[in-house]
């Protein structure tokens, strides 16, 4: 007893220093334990980071590895169940990284459309759905339900934008309205340099898969698939 005495007050006397190099796993837990009832302020930030992570990824991630952390997230969460609430907080950012890892893979894939792979040049029909102004003030129409010459339906993508040129004598674009024009099309740029902005992936998620420039645009009350 009097040896188990002198051991308690050897360990009292340790240098913390020492205690965090010898066991730091339990002082990581230590110092999470200290901070319980705030680190719930920290789970949209780990649901962040894998959001972030998903988009720091070079290339789309393999069916592998969403199913490696559908099963860690799984895993998380069923381990939480069986544990004391000191053990939770490694477990709870694991299950957060993989949550916002697969949230942002399920809204990248829920989102897919065509997206034009080569340079169209042609009639272009569609209804306006957004108007706003490009860089050279020129008026620029978003359109959906979109009509391309000689183009597969399936291969057609679901919005375009398109910059008008020259005077719209035709036309006053609204919402809704439905147009015809010619003009170009071509797939949305990337990005100018590695560390620029990525309009591409804007336009993904945009679902909008070509951009371009057109003349003359005019109502069109009849589509071309019913002519």
């Amino acid at each position: 007893m009097h040896d188990a005495h002198i051991d308690m007050d050897r360990h009292e006397d340790k240098d913390p220093k020492v205690t965090i190099f010898l066991n730091p796993l339990e002082w990581i837990l230590d110092v999470f334990d200290g901070q319980r009832g705030r680190l719930f302020l920290w789970l949209p930030v780990l649901l962040g980071v894998g959001v972030a992570l998903y988009f720091a990824a070079p290339y789309e991630p393999s069916q592998m590895c969403y199913m490696v952390l559908g099963v860690t997230a799984l895993l998380s969460g069923l381990i939480l169940i069986l544990i004391p609430a000191y053990y939770a907080p490694p477990f709870t950012g694991a299950l957060m990284v993989s949550v916002g890892f697969l949230c942002a893979g399920f809204r990248a894939h829920d989102v897919a459309a065509p997206v034009l792979n080569y340079r169209y040049y042609g009639p272009i029909e569609g209804r306006v759905i957004k108007i706003d102004r490009s860089a050279s003030e020129a008026v620029r129409l978003t359109l959906d339900q979109v009509i391309l010459k000689n183009t597969n339906p399936s291969r057609t993508p679901v919005r375009v934008r398109v910059s008008l040129h020259g005077a719209q004598e035709y036309i006053t674009p609204e919402p809704g309205l439905r147009v015809a024009l010619t003009g170009h099309l071509s797939p949305p740029p990337s990005a100018a340099d590695p560390t620029g902005f990525n309009f591409q992936r804007m336009a993904w998620f945009d679902r909008l898969g070509a951009v371009g420039c057109g003349l003359y645009a005019h109502p069109c009350f009849a589509c071309w698939a019913d002519r």
